[in-house]
This record gives structure tokens, sequence and C-alpha cells, in this order.
């Protein structure tokens, strides 16, 4: 019934009159839904505000954790090899995967040196030279991730993963390395030295392992 008399009393108003009047209707609807969309947003610093951010970043990295894979949340174990895995990322493609694959050698070069550095050790004391200042020295040098890294020839690249993050890429990069090119390094790094090929030479653990090198060249070879 309340109906009829607006209708009537809009239609008695002059034409541009009932436009000028739409254009304020308009206009206090727009101002009213501003007020109320600035109301929701919550203040920057507050509780609230700190709370939605928190929020934001946790779904963020729920979505990374479920994007990356298996092999990087878990480094593979095999007896044949030794594994590293990274993660970097770029706004360019190639340059995240060209990131992560250094990463993961410089990872692999620390483990390895370890690996070496505890045969040589262990060189050094059948030889009755353990406590040799000079060998000692010449050892830690010899091991260090900068001096193995430069000696890591049979890298191979046994996985890769690109994801979109953000504007960037994120790439994870797995790589492995044969244990049997351990021995060669060890004997390499020893031979190259003076002082340690001379004092290792008492050590039978390090003329098998020259053996074992040895036969395992020519059996590549054949």
């Amino acid at each position: 019934m309340n109906k009829q008399p607006m209708l009537l009393a809009l239609k008695t108003v002059h034409p541009k009159k009932n436009v000028r009047l739409l254009m304020m209707l308009v206009i206090a609807s727009a101002m009213t839904l501003l007020l109320l969309a600035g109301c929701s947003t919550p203040k920057p610093g507050s509780p609230e505000a700190l709370a939605v951010e928190k929020e934001v970043i946790e779904k963020k990295i729920d979505k990374n954790l479920k994007a990356m894979p298996d092999w990087y949340a878990k480094t593979p174990i095999d007896t044949n090899f030794l594994y590293a895995s990274a993660s970097e990322t770029s706004r360019n493609m190639q340059m995240s995967m060209d990131k992560a694959s250094v990463k993961a050698r410089a990872e692999l070069a620390l483990t390895v040196g370890g690996r070496v550095s505890t045969m040589m050790k262990a060189y050094a004391e059948e030889a009755g030279v353990s406590n040799d200042p000079e060998v000692n020295q010449i050892v830690s040098s010899v091991t260090a991730q900068e001096a193995i890294n430069i000696n890591l020839s049979g890298v191979q690249r046994a996985d890769a993963q690109i994801n979109r993050e953000g504007d960037s890429y994120r790439a994870y990069v797995l790589i492995r390395y044969p244990l049997g090119e351990l021995n060669k390094i060890a004997v390499e790094q020893v031979r190259q030295n003076t002082v340690l090929n001379a004092k290792f030479r008492a050590s039978k653990a390090f003329e098998d392992l020259e053996r074992k090198v040895e036969e395992a060249k020519k059996r590549e070879t054949n």
C-alpha cells in the first residue's frame, strides 16, 4: 500500500529532478559502502592487523611446503652415492636453478670434505703422524670446502623442480656424487702434496686405497 504513493511522487517530479535524485542516492550508497569497507579494515599495527598478516604468512608457508618435493624434505640415502639438495629463488627462472645448483654443490663439498678428512686422519694415525702439526695443517687445507669443490668432477643432477612463488621462481635441485670418487679425491690430494705423500707411505691403509683406485681406473677404461 505504501509503494503506490512513492511511485506517484516520483512521477510528479520533473525528469531532471528525478535524475538528480537518483544520482544523490547512488553517491550516498557508494559513500556508505566505502565507510563500511573502511570500518572492516584493521588499523595497521593493531592486534587485528597483525593477526591478518600472520594468517597470510602461514597460508603462504603451507602452500610452499605442499609444493616442496619429497626428496628435498628428506635427502635420499644410498650406499653408492652421496646426495645434497638446495633451494633458491629468483625472478629469472634459469637464475633460480643456477643459484640452487651452486648452493647444493657447496653443501656436497662440505660433506665430501668431511669424509675425506676422516680418511686422511685415519692414514695419519696408522702412519704414526697424527700429532704432526704440519700434517694436520695440510690435511685441513686440502680437505677444506673450497679445495674439495674444485675436485667434484663426478657430480650428477639427480632431480630438479621449479615452482612459482609470487612474482619469482623457486628452484629445488638434488645432486649426487659417487662414493667411489671419494677414494680418488683422497689419493689425488695426497699425491699432489709432497709432505703427505711422504708421510702416508708408511700407511698400509693408504697403499690399499691407491690399489683400489688404480683397479677402478682399469675397469673404467676396459
